[in-house]
C-alpha cells in the first residue's frame, strides 16, 4: 500500500493509496437521476485528477444523450467526464463499453440509484484495501 505523505491533516485519508477509478454509469432514458448521480460525484473530496466518470447512454430515446452533453459543459471536471453512446440494447452492453473506454487502474460500475456521499470513493478504496490486507 502506498502512503500520502502529503496528506496528514486526516490520518486515513494519508494511510490510504490513491489509484485513478473510473466511475462508469450506463444510463436509459433517465436524465434526473444521473444528473443526481453526477452531482454526487462532483462533490467528492477525492483528488479529480484521480477519478474519471463514463456516462454511458444506451440509446436512449428521450433525449437523455443531449442533456448529458450539455450537462458536460457545466460540470466543474470536464476533463474528468467523458459522454458516450452504445447502440447495442442492454445494460451489460453499455457497461462493457463503459470499461473500454476506462483508463483508471480500479474501475466502478454505479447504477443510477447509486448517490455518494462526498467521502464515498475514499471509502470504497479503504474497503478495498482492507480486503487486499486479508
Amino acid at each position: 500500500m502506498q502512503v500520502d505523505s502529503n496528506n496528514t491533516s486526516n490520518p486515513s485519508k494519508a494511510a490510504i493509496a490513491r489509484p485513478k477509478v473510473s466511475v462508469i454509469i450506463p444510463v436509459y432514458n433517465d436524465i434526473v437521476r444521473v444528473e443526481a448521480c453526477l452531482t454526487s460525484l462532483e462533490n467528492q473530496d477525492y483528488p479529480r485528477d484521480r477519478f474519471e466518470v463514463i456516462v454511458v447512454d444506451n440509446g436512449s430515446s428521450d433525449g437523455t444523450y443531449d442533456a448529458l452533453q450539455k450537462v458536460a459543459l457545466s460540470y466543474a471536471a470536464q476533463q474528468s467526464l467523458i459522454i458516450t453512446q452504445c447502440m447495442i440494447p442492454g445494460s451489460y452492453a453499455a457497461r462493457n463499453h463503459g470499461l473500454t473506454m476506462a483508463t483508471g487502474s480500479m474501475s466502478r460500475l454505479l447504477t443510477l440509484t447509486a448517490l455518494f456521499v462526498s467521502n464515498g470513493l475514499m471509502c470504497l478504496l479503504m474497503l478495498f484495501n482492507k480486503r487486499l490486507a486479508m
